[in-house]
C-alpha cells in the first residue's frame, strides 16, 4: 500500500514528456489557486455575517439540523476567568431588539404565565403588523428545551428565549447527580445549529413569599448551598453546554428587578450575590413590572444599570409589563431607554396574566406596543 502520495505523482509525472509536464504543472496550479480563492471566499463569508442571519436558514417545521454548531469554544474553564469565545447573539450596534410572550387566552394556567401558544404569538404579530425579533419560552427543568415552537422560531427569524426552570436542589447539580439530563439538553440544543438565549433558573434571589410559586421553587432549588451554590451550579451546566457543542448558546442571567435596588445587599437578596461571572453569562437582565404604583420603564431600569451599566454585557429586560390602568404610558416610555440607557439592548414584554397582575395588552396597550414596534430604535 503506497502511503506517500508524493511517490506516486513523480512516477506518473514521469512517464510524460517534458511538454505533457509542463501542462500538468499549471493544472495543478489552476486547482491550487481555485481553492484558495474558495478558502478566502469561505473566510470572509464567516467574518462579515450576523450570527443572527442564521436564523433565516434553518430545517423543516419541528425538524432539527444534523449538523453541529460552530464551535466557539470546548473548553471546560471553571475559573471565571477565560473569557470564553464571543456571544452567539450579538446585541444591536443601534437600538434595541423587541421581543414577547404571549399566552393572553392562560392557556394552560395562569399561575406562571401559563406556557403560551405559537398561535397566539403569530396573532400579536399580525395585530402590529411586524414580527418581534425575541420570543420567551418557558421550560420545565426536565422538558426538551428545543422544541418545536423554539424550531418555528428559528424558521422564522426570530431569537428563542428559552427561560429554563430549576428542577433540582444546586448542590445536586453541581454533585453531578443530573448530567446526563443536561447533557442530552445540550446535545439536543447544539442540533439546532443557530443561536438560542437561555436563561436558567431566573429570579433565583427571591427564595420566598416575594416570588410567588417560583419563589416557592427557588427556596427548593437554592437549598442551604445559597449565592455560592448558585453559581457553581450554573457554571457547571455551561460547561457541559460547551463541552457537548452547544455553543450557539447565549446565557442570560436574570433577577428580578428589586435585587438591583439600594437595600439589596443589606436584604441578603442582591443581583451581585448570585453573579456567575463575566466567562459565563453573555448577556445580563432583569424582569420588572409596574403594578399597584404606576412606573416608567426607565425607572425600572436605573438600578440595573448603576450596576452593569458598564459590565460590557449586553442588558435585557427578559420580562416586562404594566397593569391596564396606566399601561400605554408604561409602554411608550420604552421610547426613552436608547437615549437614557443605551446600554440595554433588549426588552421582552409579558402578555399574559401572571402571580401577581394582569398585563395583557388592553387596546390602548396594544396600540403603544404596536407605535413602539414601529420606532426606527426598535427595529435595529
Amino acid at each position: 500500500m503506497i502511503q506517500d502520495g508524493s511517490v506516486l505523482e513523480v512516477a506518473v509525472i514521469s512517464a510524460f514528456s517534458k511538454r505533457e509536464r509542463v501542462k500538468i504543472n499549471q493544472a495543478k496550479t489552476a486547482i491550487c489557486l481555485f481553492v484558495m480563492v474558495l478558502t478566502m471566499g469561505a473566510v470572509v463569508t464567516a467574518c462579515t455575517s450576523n450570527p443572527l442571519s442564521k436564523a433565516r436558514s434553518t430545517p423543516p417545521h419541528g425538524q432539527r439540523s444534523n449538523d453541529a454548531p460552530t464551535a466557539l469554544s470546548s473548553s471546560g474553564d471553571l475559573s471565571g476567568s477565560s473569557g470564553m469565545s464571543g456571544n452567539p447573539v450579538l446585541p444591536p450596534v443601534n437600538g434595541l431588539y423587541l421581543g414577547a410572550f404571549d399566552n393572553a387566552a392562560g392557556q394552560n394556567g395562569t399561575a406562571n404565565g401559563g406556557m403560551g401558544t405559537y398561535t397566539q404569538l403569530l396573532n400579536l404579530e399580525s395585530q402590529i403588523d411586524r414580527k418581534v425579533a425575541i420570543d420567551l419560552h418557558y421550560s420545565t427543568w426536565t422538558t426538551d428545551l428545543a422544541s418545536a415552537s423554539v424550531v418555528d422560531d428559528l424558521q422564522a427569524g426570530r431569537i428563542p428565549l428559552i427561560s429554563w426552570q430549576c428542577g433540582a436542589p444546586d448542590s445536586s447539580v453541581v454533585a453531578g447527580q443530573y448530567d446526563s439530563l443536561i447533557v442530552a439538553q445540550a446535545k439536543a440544543i447544539a442540533s439546532l445549529h443557530h443561536p438560542v438565549m437561555i436563561r436558567w433558573f431566573w429570579e433565583m434571589e427571591y427564595t420566598g413569599s416575594n416570588g410567588g410559586k417560583q419563589g416557592a421553587n427557588a427556596a427548593k432549588c437554592i437549598g442551604s448551598a445559597g449565592p455560592q451554590g448558585y453559581i457553581s451550579a450554573w457554571r457547571h451546566i455551561v460547561t457541559i453546554f460547551r463541552n457537548n457543542g452547544a455553543t450557539n448558546v447565549a446565557w442570560v442571567f436574570c433577577p428580578g428587578d428589586s435585587s438591583y435596588g439600594p437595600n439589596a445587599l443589606t436584604d441578603g437578596v442582591s443581583a451581585r450575590l448570585y453573579y456567575p461571572g463575566n466567562s459565563y453569562v453573555d448577556w445580563i437582565g432583569e424582569d420588572a413590572y409596574s403594578r399597584a404604583v404606576p412606573k416608567t420603564l426607565p425607572n425600572l431600569v436605573t438600578g440595573l444599570y448603576q450596576v452593569y451599566g458598564n459590565s460590557g454585557k449586553p442588558l435585557i429586560i427578559c420580562e416586562t409589563g404594566a397593569e391596564g390602568t396606566f399601561q400605554s404610558a408604561f409602554i411608550a416610555s420604552a421610547a426613552q431607554l436608547p437615549s437614557q440607557y443605551p446600554n440595554v439592548k433588549a426588552i421582552v414584554y409579558f402578555d399574559s396574566h401572571g402571580p401577581l397582575g394582569s398585563y395583557v395588552l388592553t387596546p390602548q396597550g396594544l396600540e403603544a406596543f404596536k407605535a413602539l414596534g414601529e420606532n426606527a430604535n426598535f427595529n435595529p
